[in-house]
């Protein structure tokens, strides 16, 4: 696993980075460190400034402020065919009329390299996207996965630092898109080269990446692996963004060595939370992934405490049964239960109760 990076440590550094189209702040003072040979994703929303932060990098943009370096070299005046960069667009853009084999030596030949070492490089791009045997077919006549891989192969072909990649999926059907997450997982990490990838796709990010950055207005608002996003969100927003979660408004009525007492919505009594230096009173948020709530028809020693809802629908979803419930104060709530446990058999309109254990639950603010 690939550490967090460090000032260091940094490969790609993007320090103080703001910028601003008209009216509009696109991104302000952003900064940011990646690692050499780091699977990096920026995830967020439309409109929080990640495409614009890729561009920045590439060179196809100007910031108004802040600085860009790769492997130390500050990219200021850099223009973008000059940059240790290159970049996968979502489209793949590939020469309809030339073969797989010209498609990836398009952008070698513009090296100045003689004809043996073009034909060298591109062999082995076709040996590591495992295209060999196509060589000669033209996209028309290529799946979408393989147009992809194709697309990567002539965007690594020409060895860059970094390498930026635009909804490198987005163009692929649900179930092709999961077979190729791995696949260029895999590629990745033969190449050792540092991919930053933009995508709006949780679970791609999920999937995919080293350590993620969280981005909403125009700033990043967490930096983390995975699997810290998921467990540990900073806050309401990206434990909203990061998968799904059952949030309760929530008042710290104590707070005492590293433990808060909490008052919230629709949870009977109080809830004991673990909480450092949060000040007491109003503005937080009770926080509880659908998997860790419990569901029986009263309460018992699975959870520590429980609250009456109402089953509003179940779906099957593989291995797993997802529900949606209304509590008693009419919110929604979510709970993900094997579909194997006796939790999974109640049926739309029952009256049941749903619960959690105390060390499942966190004390987050906006």
């Amino acid at each position: 696993m690939i550490a967090p990076a460090t000032a260091d440590s940094a490969f790609v550094s993007i320090h103080g980075v703001s910028k601003r189209f008209g009216g509009v702040t696109a991104l302000n003072g952003v900064s940011l460190d990646i690692c050499r040979g780091e699977f990096f994703s920026l995830l967020g929303p439309s409109g929080c400034g990640k495409t614009t932060l890729m561009r920045l990098i590439a060179g196809f943009e100007d910031p108004d402020a802040g600085q860009i370096a790769i492997d130390g070299a500050d990219l200021a005046g850099v223009p973008p065919h000059l940059r240790s960069v290159n970049m996968m667009f979502q489209s793949y853009a590939l020469f309809p009329h030339l073969s797989v084999w010209s498609n990836i030596a398009f952008g070698v030949k513009r090296l100045g390299l003689d004809r043996k070492a073009v034909a060298s490089r591109v062999d082995a791009m076709l040996g590591l996207v495992q295209m060999q045997e196509l060589a000669k077919r033209k996209p028309d006549q290529l799946s979408g996965g393989q147009r992809q891989r194709v697309a990567l192969a002539r965007a690594l072909a020409r060895q860059p630092k970094v390498l930026l990649l635009d909804e490198p999926l987005g163009a692929l059907d649900k179930r092709l898109r999961k077979e190729t997450q791995g696949e260029l997982k895999r590629i990745q990490a033969l190449s050792g080269t540092t991919f930053v990838v933009v995508t709006h796709d949780q679970d791609e990010a999920m999937a995919l990446s080293d350590r993620i950055a969280v981005m909403r207005k125009g700033e990043i608002v967490q930096v983390d692996a995975p699997g810290t996003l998921y467990d540990r969100p900073a806050n309401r927003y990206i434990a909203d963004f990061i998968g799904e979660m059952n949030l309760f408004p929530a008042t710290i009525a104590e707070l005492s060595q590293g433990r808060a007492l909490v008052a919230a919505k629709g949870v009977p009594g109080t809830v004991t939370v673990a909480a450092n230096s949060a000040p007491a009173g109003e503005g937080y948020w009770l926080a509880l992934r659908p998997e860790h709530m419990r569901l029986g028809t009263g309460e018992g020693p699975d959870a520590d405490h429980w609250l009456p809802a109402r089953v509003i629908d179940r779906a099957r979803l593989g291995a797993q049964v997802a529900y949606r419930l209304r509590g008693k104060d009419g919110d929604m709530l979510q709970a993900v239960v094997a579909s194997t446990s006796s939790d999974a058999s109640f049926a739309a309109g029952s009256e049941i109760v749903i619960g959690f254990r105390a060390g499942d639950a966190q004390l987050l603010r906006d």
